[in-house]
């Protein structure tokens, strides 16, 4: 998948952080996660959203050598899309197949397992591309269908 599905943005609650490459990044956006799902009646997709986003911004950390990570969250209706988007155009996310003795290498695994969807979307024009989000979808059991 390139894009995130579409929410109708006069329904949605967004919400943005800007926050540095850094190795406290993942904790911060773990718990302001936390803060707004609880907040907003979702407690059910506080522990996934928690690990897949978790995941995300630990590739960004250690993976890239971008001053800053940008984090959008979107609520409406049940589902939540989490984005997170780096600066940098190199690199391409993909699931791949850890064996038992790797310790990484296994968090998109659990992104693509614990998400209703998940997907990457490059950033840029014409060929151009200046960095990615990678985004993932939850959904409350009953808006699942």
């Amino acid at each position: 998948m390139d894009r995130a599905p579409r929410i109708d943005a006069h329904s949605a609650q967004s919400y943005h952080l800007i926050t540095p490459n850094c190795p406290t990044s993942p904790k911060v956006v773990r718990d302001l996660l936390a803060s707004l799902l609880l907040v907003t009646d979702h407690p059910d997709l506080v522990d996934a959203a928690q690990v897949c986003a978790s995941d995300l911004v630990t590739n960004v950390v250690q993976h890239t050598k971008v001053p800053d990570l940008y984090i959008d969250v979107t609520i409406r209706d049940g589902r939540v899309i989490v984005g997170v988007r780096d600066d940098d155009p190199s690199g391409h996310p993909e699931v791949r197949q850890a064996s038992i003795k790797d310790e990484t290498g296994r968090g998109l695994q659990l992104v693509d397992h614990l998400s209703y969807a998940w997907g990457v979307t490059w950033m840029g024009a014409d060929g151009n591309q200046t960095g990615k989000r990678v985004w993932f979808e939850l959904r409350e059991p009953e808006v699942r269908a």
